[in-house]
């Protein structure tokens, strides 16, 4: 890896939204009270194309998707749990129904704020969003992916939810247009590897430089409901042992959605999901305790393999 930078996603997202909507005066960019420098910016420059309308999860959804039947491109800025928790019926009707091209973004997926407690866990959020039919889920595990989002979403002419981790990542060389064309992107870890592990966010950040003496190969999902099902259930075929592994709820988030892609493929593979326990989901503390606490941390992941 040649750049081993560590960079925070939301400032590359909304740098590269502000990028656009110099250009693009149909862009708008909607929060709720949030803050950020990368905001300070949109906000002083493209005064027009910029509404903090408040603690108002609820009424940020609807006026989005009324600016988006009017022609605008609303972008919708929260912190995860306050945007997808206090709005869901918003999200339901107003964007999943009305199938308008409304772009939300949430910072803080699963423990970001591990030390804030449950109120700013976003852990059930795919269990909401992914069960909406006409919305596209990505959950961009490096930054370069970041540089190009904003661009990809302006194409979509439906919802979408990007969920960005408040950690900073590191960088990665990557082959950005087969990780997007794919919506998902193998990582040869070892020679002729029988395991491999299934992940996104900071669960791939986690995996990518464990130190193990098992070997496995990892997949990481960028769009977690419009990838290519058929490349994916071709490539792990080659695998005798699967883990998919998530920083959320293990009975509603993308473990469970992809297990039923693989029932339907008669996959022969030993599969689990390694996800958040409902004993240990709601806690306070470092995030890598209560990975620990989940056993969602490495040592506990590759357990499977051996």
């Amino acid at each position: 890896m040649k750049n081993s930078k560590y960079l925070a996603l939301r400032d590359i997202f909304i740098d590269n939204l502000y990028n656009l909507a110099k250009k693009n005066p149909k862009i708008i960019l909607i929060t709720n009270d949030q803050g950020a420098p990368a905001l300070d910016k949109f906000k002083k420059d493209l005064t027009k194309q910029f509404f903090n309308m408040g603690i108002s999860e609820q009424n940020i959804i609807a006026v989005a998707s009324g600016l988006s039947s009017q022609g605008f491109i609303p972008f919708v800025y929260s912190i995860s749990s306050f945007l997808i928790y206090r709005s869901i019926e918003f999200l339901k009707i107003d964007l999943s129904y009305s199938k308008n091209p409304v772009h939300l973004f949430g910072v803080g997926s699963g423990y970001s704020y591990a030390e804030d407690g449950p109120t700013h866990h976003a852990t059930e959020d795919l269990a909401n969003v992914l069960s909406f039919p006409n919305f596209e889920v990505f959950n961009p595990s490096f930054p370069s992916l970041c540089n190009k989002l904003p661009n990809i979403l302006l194409k979509k002419k439906y919802p979408t939810y990007t969920r960005l981790d408040r950690q900073f990542f590191k960088n990665t060389d990557l082959n950005l247009s087969k990780f997007i064309k794919d919506g998902f992107y193998l990582f040869k870890k070892k020679r002729d590897s029988s395991n491999c592990i299934i992940s996104t966010g900071i669960t791939t950040q986690n995996m990518m430089n464990y130190k193990s003496q098992v070997k496995y190969d990892l997949i990481d999902i960028f769009s977690l409901n419009f990838f290519n099902q058929r490349k994916l259930i071709n490539l792990l075929k080659s695998y005798r042992n699967i883990v998919i592994a998530e920083e959320h709820n293990k009975f509603n988030g993308l473990g469970v959605y992809i297990l039923s892609m693989i029932n339907d493929s008669n996959l022969k593979s030993k599969i689990k999901v390694i996800g958040l326990n409902k004993k240990y989901i709601f806690g306070y503390g470092s995030r890598q305790m209560l990975h620990k606490n989940n056993k969602i941390d490495q040592a506990n992941i590759v357990k499977f393999f051996k």
